[in-house]
């Protein structure tokens, strides 16, 4: 058995190659789990509130859009006026 020093990210591991195998398997160190969202992040709590805010935005739009057509339509009454 031969013993290398391999380097990587996570520091300096032993690793042991054995040349009777013809695949020589490195072992990983396992990642952590992943933290835990809190509930607030969660989807379920997640999809009222966009809900209502997508409500919100779609009114918001909709007085924006009659805002912007009854200014068109005084700006072409007063240019007809002024012909």
């Amino acid at each position: 058995m031969v013993k290398t020093r391999l380097v990587d990210t996570s520091g300096v591991k032993i690793v042991t190659l054995d040349p009777q195998r013809s695949k020589n398997c490195i072992r990983r160190r396992p990642r952590p789990p992943p933290p835990p969202f809190p509930p607030s992040f969660g989807r379920l709590h997640l999809e009222p509130a966009a809900d209502a805010v997508l409500l919100k935005i779609r009114a918001a739009q909709e007085r924006l859009n009659f805002e912007i057509r009854r200014q068109y339509s005084l700006y072409e009454e007063t240019l007809k006026k002024g012909q």
